[in-house]
Order: C-alpha cells, then structure tokens, then sequence
C-alpha cells in the first residue's frame, strides 16, 4: 500500500455519452515505538492497570523485521506491477485496492507513474502488539514527503505469513485519536460486536453505504456529520438529482446512476479502546455504481472511460449500462455520544459494462 494510493473517492470516473441523436477483536496489546515518542498526537496514552504484561503475540524487533520485509517486497511489487508478488505480504481489501491500482496503470501519466514506482520507507512507527493471536499493528509516516500519519495492520489469520490486511492513510487535516494503554504499554481489546453509542465497530459498514444508498435515510442517520459522511451524501444526492452521462448534442444527462452495497475483500474489523474512553475501529467496506441509460433515450449508449476500460469495461460498441466497483476502508472513533467516520481509504477495483 503505497501513499501515492490515497485517491479520493468524490465523483466516479466520468462517463462520455452518445445518443444516435448525439477488531477483529483486539486482544491486550503491546505498544513499541522505534523512536520511543508515546506522546505525540496519535501515540498511546497511559491508563491503570493492575494486570500482568502478557509476552505478546510477536515482539517489537521481531514485528519490525515484518514491516521491513513488507516495506521491501511492496516497492518491489510497485516498480513491476507485480501483483502476485505483492499478494505474498499484502491481504484483504489493501490489496484488493493496489491490484485496481495496477490494472489502471497505464492510463496514468507519466510523472504520476513514476512517483507510485518510486520506493518509500515507513518512518516514525509505533507498534501496537497484541498479548496473543495472530496480528500485530502500526502507525507511522512515509519517507515520500507527506508527513500525514497512517493506520496499518498486519495479519497472520490464514495461518501464513504476516500480511499487511488494513492500511488507512489519514489526510492532512485529519488528527489520529490517542489509543488508551496502561503502564505496562497494553491497549485494551475491544469487540467489534461490543455497542459503543448508537453503533459496534462491525456495524460501521452499514450505517457508511447507506449514506451512498439511500443519502443516509436509515443506519447513516446514527452516523455524526464528517467530511467523509458529507462527501457520500453529497454523491448520493448528485446522481441523484442529475443522473450521468451527456448527450453530446443537446448537453443532457442521459443516464440514471446510484449506489448499491457491495462486500469488501474482508470483513475485518479492527478496534482499540481510545483514551477517551470510546473505540478506534478499521472497517472494510465497498459499494458498486450502477449507470444506466435512462428509458426515454432508447437510441442513446454510454463510452467508458480509459480507467473504465483498464478495470474490465468494454471500449468499443454500444454500452447500455456500467457497473463500477469500490473497495474501501474506514477509520472512525466511536463514543456513547457519537459516531464519526474521521477518514477513510478509497480506490476503484472493477468495471462491467453491458451492450445494447
């Protein structure tokens, strides 16, 4: 998962028309650092506890050499498009999203293709290891320049090697949420079942598409006002109210489009007791846009878009609806107050189109 990744998912890949008239559960965790800072913003913040350190799950310099053999294999597997190889360290919806990554590669430019090829270090980690189980995770800045701090999660469940199975990459403005730990450096483990307010962790993925769905008529309603709720809602709406697609002659949207719930790579969820007493959680999520030309356009076809086309849509011959598919992560804090999706992680992953 390369920061170069981190596109954002506001209007779908635009489409030209034609008319003929025109948590897991965390369990105790351990937290590392390779700078040692625990009180930055983000870093874990200490909290009693009056129960024995556990030996953890995989120790700080064993977890390190894991993120290292991922940091090398990943710049490899960039600078080839080499998916089979990224496939041996990467899992889940993280690499569900960098294989849509490389399959739209060359309808990138130039300078955009380099800067992804190009290789990045993990700096700054700070490691969170868990008493027992088979995972560890970790945040940390990229080497590239952009000093925005991301949520990683590496993950052995099927009984493989380590793969990096979440990743969240935070914009700029976004601050990461200081996870509660005790004096023996242990987070607290929280059920993504567990209600925490209005919503569980492994409820998130509902209440977020239907935001997309429906522009947040039933589970969105629970969710607080973030920019990525209001980015969804403002899909929602848009599509709704204009439709896709521009006749070429007259100008007008000749396509009806919305959004429809579809599954993430994984179901994962990831959640970590926070200094405030609510959840951090890391959800996958994913949805498909389906576009299709509107009835009173009987004569009209839809052209996909190069990406479109990279991603399994066709490029030639009359198109009479496309389906475009999303693969994404959300980082939110819940608290008995409220539920705020605070970032998230998006890239496109398929496209389908269907002929007259």
């Amino acid at each position: 998962m390369s920061p170069s990744t981190r596109l954002a998912h506001l209007r779908p890949l635009a489409l030209t028309a034609l008319s003929t008239a025109a948590a897991l559960a965390l369990g105790a965790c351990s937290a590392g650092s390779d700078t040692g800072s625990a009180g930055s913003t983000g870093s874990p913040t200490p909290s009693a506890s009056r129960t024995p350190a556990p030996k953890g799950a995989i120790s700080k310099a064993a977890a390190q050499q894991v993120v290292d053999h991922f940091q090398a294999v990943n710049n490899a597997a960039n600078a080839a498009r080499d998916a089979k190889l990224l496939g041996t360290v990467e899992a889940g919806v993280p690499y569900a999203q960098d294989q849509g990554v490389y399959k739209q590669w060359k309808t990138w430019t130039a300078k955009k293709q380099k800067t992804h090829s190009s290789p990045f270090a993990y700096e700054n980690r700070q490691y969170i290891i868990p008493a027992d189980g088979t995972w560890f995770a970790m945040t940390a800045t990229s080497s590239d320049g952009d000093k925005s701090r991301g949520v990683f999660v590496f993950d052995k469940a099927d009984g493989g090697p380590y793969k990096m199975s979440g990743a969240v990459w935070l914009g700029k403005k976004t601050t990461l949420p200081k996870i509660a730990v005790d004096r023996r450096g242990l987070a607290e483990s929280v059920d993504p079942a567990q209600q925490v307010g209005a919503l569980a962790p492994n409820q998130l993925r509902t209440a977020y598409e239907d935001l997309w769905e429906t522009g947040g008529a039933q589970e969105g309603k629970k969710l607080a006002s973030t920019a990525e709720t209001k980015e969804a809602i403002s899909s929602y709406w848009h599509y709704k109210s204009h439709g896709t697609g521009k006749d070429d002659q007259t100008g007008k949207n000749i396509a009806d489009s919305w959004f429809v719930t579809a599954e993430p790579a994984s179901s994962t969820v990831y959640a970590l007791r926070l200094a405030n007493g609510g959840v951090l959680a890391v959800a996958g999520t994913a949805h498909t846009q389906k576009t299709v030309v509107k009835p009173q356009y009987p004569n009209g076809y839809l052209h996909a878009g190069e990406a479109q086309i990279a991603l399994g849509a066709s490029g030639s011959g009359e198109i009479y609806s496309i389906n475009d598919t999303y693969q994404g992560q959300l980082l939110a804090a819940l608290t008995p107050q409220s539920a705020q999706v605070i970032d998230g992680e998006w890239e496109q992953v398929g496209s389908a189109s269907t002929q007259r």
